[in-house]
């Protein structure tokens, strides 16, 4: 598999590392130093701008609970940053120069990953593009990525922990990423008000962790079978919930990061049992091997990463509620 990246800041090189760390050839495009945006001065790779500091480290505070949901992913910027830290009292602070330097040689070095030094102004549209030029992003490649959302989709997040939910609306903000919403409500609620809306719906599950043993301690120490059988029972009524939302022909995706067969393929036979409108879609992916019983896909540490599981449903009925946004009952004042 083939994938081009434009854009070798923050997001662009975490995402060329940890694709490239699962056997993905990566096209990386940076337009530096052809062409500098106007903050930027260094023709070096994921170059800070506004400041030195990557926020908090404390695990109840939301940027420190991002770090160490990233640390068990397999951050590279990560380890780039420890190289590179700073006295900063509680956050993680780091020298610039070194910390691009660090991340610009895991790049160049990353045999699965190519390097264009050349400006990009236009997209290809005949292998998959990870866009990650940021809110700098200007000229055609802006007016072509404007043209194909045509400024009409809309990303829609929710997430019922608020400090997780704060800030992934401080990043999206930060990216200068447009036509979104952050929500931080039970799934339930969500459902209840946006019926049949959204053409994608991902649910990535709360489960047991059983696939984060190796780096989460915690995991390790809250497990149990009754908090399997628990989680079991609230990922059905989370993707139940979720499936209310999807419209007839969407597409509905369900991941955890657990290893159980309760969790994962027992979920999705339940939900197929009691959701006829759904089926099963071939996951068509070349990762990972396939699920047990069921047509979806399981990842383990020996495949190059944590343990996790995902499948894909499609909706084949109408959605017997569809929302219609934006909508109004007129006044007596618009009806005149």
């Amino acid at each position: 598999m083939q994938i081009k990246i434009i854009g070798a800041g923050l997001a662009g090189c975490e995402a060329a590392l940890w694709l490239a760390d699962h056997g993905v050839q990566v096209d990386l495009y940076e337009q530096k130093p052809v062409k500098f945006s106007p903050a930027h001065k260094s023709a070096g790779f994921a170059e800070l701008i506004c400041s030195n500091s990557l926020k908090a480290e404390r695990p109840d505070s939301a940027s420190g609970l991002l770090k160490i949901e990233m640390r068990m992913m397999g951050s590279h910027l990560l380890d780039a940053a420890e190289t590179a830290r700073v006295a900063a009292g509680g956050a993680l602070a780091v020298d610039r120069d070194v910390f691009s330097t660090a991340v610009t040689e895991m790049v160049e070095k990353n045999p699965n990953i190519t390097v264009h030094r050349e400006e990009v102004t236009a997209l290809d549209e005949s292998v998959p593009v990870l866009v990650a030029s940021g809110p700098l992003t200007e000229g055609a490649l802006a007016e072509q990525i404007a043209a194909l959302t045509g400024d009409t989709g809309l990303l829609w997040s929710n997430e019922v922990v608020r400090n997780r939910a704060a800030i992934l609306s401080s990043n999206l903000e930060r990216m200068g990423v447009r036509n979104t919403v952050v929500s931080s409500v039970y799934p339930d609620m969500l459902a209840e008000k946006l019926g049949g809306y959204f053409d994608k719906v991902l649910v990535d599950a709360p489960c047991s962790g059983e696939g984060m043993f190796r780096r989460d301690p915690v995991a390790v120490q809250e497990w149990s079978p009754e908090h399997v059988e628990t989680c079991a029972v609230r990922q059905l009524a989370i993707l139940s919930s979720a499936a209310q939302c999807v419209r007839e022909g969407g597409i509905l995706v369900y991941s955890t990061c657990t290893f159980s067969t309760e969790e994962n393929e027992g979920v999705v036979q339940k939900f197929l049992e009691s959701h006829p409108e759904f089926v099963l879609e071939k996951p068509n992916v070349t990762f990972g091997r396939p699920a047990y019983g069921v047509d979806a896909v399981r990842i383990f540490p020996m495949d190059g990463v944590e343990g996790h599981f995902a499948a894909r449903f499609r909706r084949v009925a109408p959605c017997e509620e569809r929302f219609a946004p934006f909508s109004f009952k007129p006044d007596r004042e618009t009806q005149a």
